[in-house]
């Protein structure tokens, strides 16, 4: 947790595990951990080519999570 968001950092886009994502966005979850409401960003280290994936991801979660893919949006998001 960096300020007011919830960084989960993952390796590459197969690690990404939506089951991860629901205990931080949906407060009916048994594990849910965001009580705070924090934002959520999901940085994935290696470069993903499939930007739709990433864009669909986003939207399936009403925008409730930004994914990123690179150092300079990590960067602007913990300023």
């Amino acid at each position: 947790m960096v300020g007011d968001q919830i960084i989960e950092v993952k390796k590459s886009l197969n690690s990404v595990r939506e089951k991860q994502i629901l205990k931080y966005t949906q407060p009916t979850n048994e594990l849910y951990l965001n009580i705070s409401n924090k934002k959520v960003v999901i940085f994935i280290y290696e470069k993903v080519d499939n930007v739709d994936y990433i864009i669909n991801l986003e939207n399936k979660y009403e925008n409730k999570i930004k994914v990123i893919n690179s150092f300079e949006e990590l960067e602007e998001i913990l300023k």
